[in-house]
């Protein structure tokens, strides 16, 4: 994410973390790139560079610099929330690394690969399998979050939705969910907001499509088209409807209508080749072997500091 504007890091943030690059900025503040110093450098000075690149990367993490006027959305109570629900290994956020006691910054672990807005950007939609892949991942994500009395709903643009290079043989990607400005504490109420979230990201990786593209349309057969059609249309009519239907639904309604038939369709229109390509787009590093080193040995991003957090 490119920006002419120096981004400004409070000075305790800067002490533990030597900040790298700029990878997201959300409607509470900044996320930067950065490196955990393991208090041996002091601050105002780089790491050490001796290390190889597989260690300098094992050092990274994502700071989250909250901006002053919206501080107090993520509170040392809900962090305490997540560091008791972040070791269940079916987990779906990215993990809470630290924070300062004012909670000016806080840090998360790095998850690699690429957001599905990144992806947008080149692509305009996503292929249909990973389009009912990535649709049936997010519904067990939030699932799997009220379980543990939370949910997710900063999700519309796919910023925070991460695909990460998947771990099983089939290649297909895992579904990641970041930035803690956009989680909540669950209650039934938030219930018509947590599938509001999840369909409008549907729409939108779908590029507001209410039929399957050319290209699905010959890779699986007329009877997965004409399911994977009903299913645009479905979400494109719920787009459509006003707030005052929506707040009726909730995402288990949906899940039990389409859950069963997205998980087929992800598999009737999965095209390995494509597969393949995404694989290896995704592994690819939002900063280089070489570009990490210069950038620690150039003394890290250019920047203000804050020194009243």
């Amino acid at each position: 994410m490119a920006t002419d504007v120096k981004p400004t890091v409070p000075m305790s943030a800067f002490e533990k973390y030597l900040p790298l690059k700029i990878i997201g900025k959300g409607d509470d503040g900044i996320i930067l790139l950065a490196i955990e110093r393991k208090g041996a450098v002091p601050a105002r000075t780089t790491v050490k560079i001796e290390n190889s690149a597989p260690a300098l990367r094992a050092q990274l993490v994502a700071l989250k610099v909250v901006d002053p006027e919206k501080r107090g959305i993520v509170t040392s109570r809900f962090l305490d929330q997540l560091k008791s629900a972040q070791n269940d290994p079916e987990y779906p956020l990215a993990s809470f690394l630290d924070n300062d006691p004012g909670l000016a910054w806080y840090t998360m672990s790095y998850v690699s690969g690429l957001s599905v807005q990144q992806l947008l950007v080149t692509s305009g939609l996503l292929p249909p399998f990973l389009l009912f892949h990535v649709f049936v991942q997010l519904c067990q994500a939030q699932f799997h979050l009220k379980t543990r009395g939370l949910c997710h709903i900063d999700l519309k643009q796919g910023g925070n939705v991460i695909l990460r290079p998947g771990e099983d043989e089939g290649g297909l990607p895992d579904v990641i969910l970041v930035d803690f400005g956009g989680v909540k504490s669950y209650n039934a109420s938030r219930d018509w907001k947590i599938c509001e979230h999840v369909l409008f990201f549907v729409s939108r990786a779908a590029g507001g499509q209410r039929r399957v593209d050319g290209g699905g349309r010959a890779v699986a057969s007329e009877t997965d088209v004409g399911q994977a059609d009903q299913f645009l249309e479905y979400v494109h009519a719920y787009v459509e409807s006003g707030v005052e239907e929506r707040w009726t639904w909730s995402l288990e309604v949906v899940w039990e209508k389409w859950g069963g038939i997205a998980k087929h369709l992800g598999e009737a229109f999965r095209d390995d080749r494509v597969v393949r390509e995404l694989e290896t787009v995704l592994r690819e590093p939002v900063i280089g072997n070489g570009e990490l080193q210069e950038c620690i040995g150039r003394g890290g991003l250019e920047l203000e500091l804050s020194l009243f957090e």
